[in-house]
């Protein structure tokens, strides 16, 4: 409310540059307040402030993230760099605006405040927007920023806490709150914190103490909360009575390599958990301060002026620029112009005038200001319509993106700031450190990616520790728009591959993996991190880069990009890897995108995984029933010597999965607590049946049946082995036993098909009761003399009967969109066998 008050009476002088003018100019000092006051008062019965105290070591959190995250490009950091300071936008007294719980709701969405979006949201979480409010008030208290606790520090290297009352301190002296930074060192050292507190009540009080590595807690002497050894931060509490008075806290701590904190909070007797740092002084008694003046003109709320303020909100014409809703319902100003258009006013008169006539708002404009106003209004109304190049820099420079990035030669970090931009892998370089700049932006960019960035900003490139931020506005898709109409320079068409798209997908892979372009090497992909720098990850490719962008970057990474480290794989239009497609660029660049384009659900390319458990069947198959990515919980996953893999559902009694190649990666399983599902690890993965493939009828089957194997009358009776450990799976409905085999036929590591071995039999048949087997689903299916089918130019599945005089009938059902590819079987002579031979 004080803020208020001042800001009403006096807005320049609390915020040069404000657009807020000084209302009712002219009159005198006890006229303007005796109008004005009215108005704070009504803003002050609106809500009730929640305040809260100030955190030491949030001050020390939020400190880190105002100097990385970006906020100083814009605001500066207590700067005294004229050059800085002079295109800074000045924060002012924070601490004499805001309340803690406020300005953390306002860092977190700004834009529910200024819809402007000129204050862009940086992506805050609960914790760092409280740590970083901590910081931007961190003068609120002067005795936050004085030493209250008393400190030694040690040198060791320890698993436990040592002894530390037998050893020397290599240093003592005063520090403010539980700082473990005054170690001077990340790694293998110990800190002594002594300092006293008073507790008002007697009673039970329990400490929290959190560290990383190892602390404890002795109060009076006596040990409270013991916390030791080598450990991430972990927090554990103690409970101890103590007596009103002054109490002795000691804390102990170390740390022995990895991260390093420690905070200790305290609860009791009318006492919320909060953190102790603002209750420890570093002497026993005290200190006497003299008590704060009351000035006379601090701001009391006054009820009986509410009203009145309300009245003076909407007729002096506050209502035309703040919107203020009372009780559901927007105040409206009564507050009116003079009617006449700006080009029929004079311009020497009103706001205008060098000595304002009183009453009028002064907006404390500089002479040049009025001098360019005066000329805008002699020359009458001008079009709005901006030229895409207009929009773009007046859009640039409105939202400040020049402190950031560069586009046509204008802009970017300037040589004082440049040093701001930090990042968290120097290897990288500036690429790494520095925004990039924004020409042929939107060629880069897909224009939904690049619309997504610009209003809810980017957090794709991690090791960059200036955060893109989210600008909440309607100019900002007007700005996307116009980057397109100048950017857009033409569409790259991809090559046609004469290959299968899962095989062109595999090509992919393999080119990415490090034995071919080796884009591993510094690209992370997905949760993997690179084998070496760790630049934007591969599996986002295809949401953010135009393929057109992609492709003449592969070909000129430093015709986009002067002094990047990308380097080029197709030198002189010749790919490094020339056995790999012909080593033509095209089709190399189309195998690379149609790759890229399953995102994080494509293969993990070769090389990338850390520390696998790979599984090699190399004499016999090898069985892994766990949780693999494709299946029910009941998946069976059978790798076979001859590179071919399935993934058998006892759920769903249905092969759900085929691939060629690697079988799996147990480490996932095999480590730790085992949780999530595993992929395959090999290439060609090709997803087949949903649902057990068989279907129990009258004999009018007009739609493929839905529901469940159990639902449908099927139960899973278990697997046989075969001499050579070769699973055969069984299963049963009713009158029917069903067993179904897979026997590989090798012909290259990448070529094998697969044969699949099915026995039908039924000791009580009923010919009333008939079953068919639904051969293959697909959009486009084609027979070739009853044996050969075509999936989607995918899959190629012929069916064979062994034994002589069996055959089945084929016939096609519709639905849902697809072609169900139906064999009706016929039991009259007794039991059936029919093979299926799978290619893909």
């Amino acid at each position: 409310p004080d803020f208020i008050q001042k800001f009403i009476l006096s807005p320049h002088d609390l915020k040069p540059g404000s657009t807020m003018p000084a209302v009712l100019s002219g009159l005198s000092k006890e006229e303007r307040r005796s109008q004005l006051e009215p108005i704070a008062h009504f803003l002050a019965s609106t809500g009730k402030i929640n305040n809260k105290k100030v955190d030491r070591q949030a001050i020390d959190r939020g400190n880190k993230l105002f100097h990385t995250i970006g906020c100083e490009i814009c605001h500066g950091s207590s700067l005294t760099n004229e050059t800085i300071s002079s295109t800074s936008i000045p924060l002012g007294s924070l601490h004499k605006k805001y309340s803690l719980p406020a300005l953390k709701k306002f860092l977190q969405d700004p834009h529910a405040i200024r819809p402007s979006g000129r204050m862009p949201a940086m992506h805050l979480d609960d914790k760092q927007a409280g740590n970083l409010a901590n910081y931007l008030l961190r003068n609120s208290s002067p005795e936050l920023s004085t030493p209250n606790i008393l400190y030694e520090l040690y040198r060791g290297e320890w698993q436990q806490l040592p002894d530390f009352k037998a050893m020397k301190p290599v240093r003592a002296g005063k520090t403010t709150a539980f700082d473990v930074t005054v170690a001077g060192q990340g790694d293998y050292f110990g800190i002594v914190f002594t300092g006293w507190i008073t507790v008002n009540k007697n009673g039970k009080y329990r400490f929290y103490l959190g560290s990383d590595d190892g602390s404890r807690l002795l109060i009076d002497g006596k040990e409270v909360v013991k916390n030791d050894g080598v450990h991430g931060h972990i927090t554990k509490s103690g409970d101890t009575e103590l007596q009103a008075g002054i109490h002795q806290i000691r804390v102990e701590y170390f740390e022995m390599a990895g991260g390093e904190s420690l905070r200790l909070e305290i609860e009791g007797p009318s006492m919320s958990r909060q953190d102790i740092s603002n209750l420890i002084r570093a002497t026993r008694e005290v200190q006497k301060t003299k008590p704060k003046s009351v000035s006379p003109e601090q701001f009391a709320f006054d009820s009986s002026q509410v009203e009145l303020g309300r009245q003076r909100f909407t007729t002096l014409g506050c209502a035309n620029c703040h919107e203020m809703n009372i009780d559901g319902k927007r105040l409206a100003s009564t507050k009116q112009g003079t009617g006449k258009t700006l080009s029929k006013l004079d311009p020497n008169k009103g706001c205008l005038s060098e000595i304002l006539p009183a009453g009028l708002p002064q907006y404390d404009l500089s002479n040049e200001q009025r001098i360019a106003i005066r000329a805008a209004i002699s020359v009458g109304p001008q079009s709005t319509k901006k030229s895409p190049q207009q929009l773009i820099i007046q859009t640039m420079a409105t939202f400040n993106c020049y402190a950031c990035h560069q586009r046509d030669k204008i802009g970017g970090p300037e040589p004082a700031r440049n040093a701001m931009f930090v990042t968290s892998i120097p290897e990288m370089g500036e690429e790494g450190r520095l925004p990039p700049p924004l020409d042929g932006v939107a060629d880069k960019l897909q224009t939904n990616w690049l619309k997504k960035i610009l209003q809810q900003g980017a957090q794709d490139r991690p090791y960059m520790l200036t955060r893109m931020p989210a600008f909440h506005s309607a100019q900002v898709d007007q700005l996307a728009a116009a980057f397109v109409k100048i950017d857009w320079k033409s569409e790259w068409e991809l090559s046609s591959v004469q290959e299968p798209e899962h095989r062109v997908k595999a090509i992919g892979r393999e080119l990415v993996s490090g034995k071919a372009l080796a884009c591993i090497k510094c690209h992370t992909f997905a949760q993997y991190p690179a084998t070496g720098i760790q630049a934007i990850s591969l599996t986002k490719m295809h949401q953010r880069l135009r393929l057109d962008w992609f492709a003449h970057y592969l070909i000129d990474p430093q015709k986009f990009r002067p002094g990047t480290r990308m380097p080029g794989s197709f030198v002189n239009g010749v790919s490094a890897r020339r056995d790999i497609l012909k080593g033509e660029p095209d089709l190399q660049i189309t195998a690379l995108w149609t790759y890229l384009q399953d995102g994080e659900k494509a293969g993990i390319p070769d090389g990338l995984l850390p520390d696998p458990i790979e599984l090699i069947p190399k004499d016999h198959p090898i069985i892994y029933r766990n949780f693999i990515e494709g299946t029910s919980p009941r998946g069976i996953a059978v790798g076979y010597p001859e590179h071919v893999n399935i993934a058998w559902d006892a759920n769903d009694l249905c092969l759900k999965l085929i691939w060629h190649g690697k079988f799996i990666d147990a480490s996932k399983h095999w480590r730790g607590r085992g949780q999530g599902q595993q992929s395959p690890l090999g290439i060609h993965v090709m997803k087949l049946e949903k649902q057990v493939p068989w279907a129990v009828h009258s004999g009018n089957l007009e739609h493929w049946p839905e529901g469940t194997a159990r639902e449908r009358g099927f139960r899973f009776v278990g697997y046989r082995l075969d001499k050579k450990q070769r699973p055969t799976f069984m299963y049963r409905h009713n009158q029917y036993e069903i067993s179904e085999q897979f026997i590989p036929l090798p012909s290259s590591k990448t070529e094998a098909n697969l044969k699949r071995l099915f026995k039908l039999k039924s000791e009580k048949y009923n010919p009333a009761e008939k079953i068919s087997f639904l051969v293959a689903v697909g959009k486009k299916i084609e027979i070739d003399n009853d044996q050969f089918v075509v999936i989607d130019d995918a899959i190629r599945i012929s069916t064979l009967f062994p034994k002589s005089g069996q055959t089945g009938k084929y016939r096609r059902l519709k639905q849902n969109g697809m072609t169900y590819l139906v064999m009706d079987i016929n039991m009259n002579d007794g039991p059936v066998e029919f093979i299926q031979v799978i290619h893909w």
